[in-house]
């Protein structure tokens, strides 16, 4: 679709990604891999098949769930979602800024620039997934987040 800016921002489809079987195994004898305590060791699991969308969440797409008063509805949001919503008074993702003249920004490390729309939208779990139960709403079919095993799928 077209945004003011003219910038064109793909749609997001979901894909099919394929029953699948991930096995991992860190030994901590190996100088050479880094991990967090809880990645090392003997893993096996069965990964069901799943949909995926084809690309992350973009600015663009988040705008939506931001101008349809997705900050503002507690029925999208867990507790603990709502609890920091009205918490840190969030209103948009941390890192946009609305300018005086109406246009959406973003705060980079060393500046702040154009809200640059493709761009995945950055934003916490409970952002993350109170974005997926509004989606869910508007597609009348299920979203949600990736489990750990699923990305590792996607990743591998």
């Amino acid at each position: 679709f077209m945004l003011s800016n003219k910038e064109i921002v793909c749609p997001n489809n979901l894909l099919d990604v394929a029953a699948t079987t991930i096995v991992t195994n860190k030994d901590r004898q190996n100088g050479r891999v880094y991990g967090w305590d809880n990645e090392y060791g003997f893993k096996y699991d069965e990964v069901p098949a799943f949909r995926a969308s084809k690309y992350l969440v973009s600015n663009a797409e988040y705008l939506d769930f931001v101008e349809d008063g997705g900050y503002l509805d507690s029925q999208w949001w867990s507790e603990e979602g709502w609890t920091w919503v009205q918490y840190a008074n969030a209103q948009h993702p941390k890192y946009w800024i609305l300018d005086s003249d109406g246009r959406w920004q973003q705060r980079q490390l060393a500046e702040v620039t154009s809200l640059p729309w493709s761009w995945p939208v950055v934003t916490n779990q409970l952002e993350a997934k109170a974005f997926c139960n509004w989606k869910t709403s508007k597609l009348g079919k299920p979203i949600r987040l990736l489990s750990e095993d699923e990305w590792i799928t996607l990743l591998s």
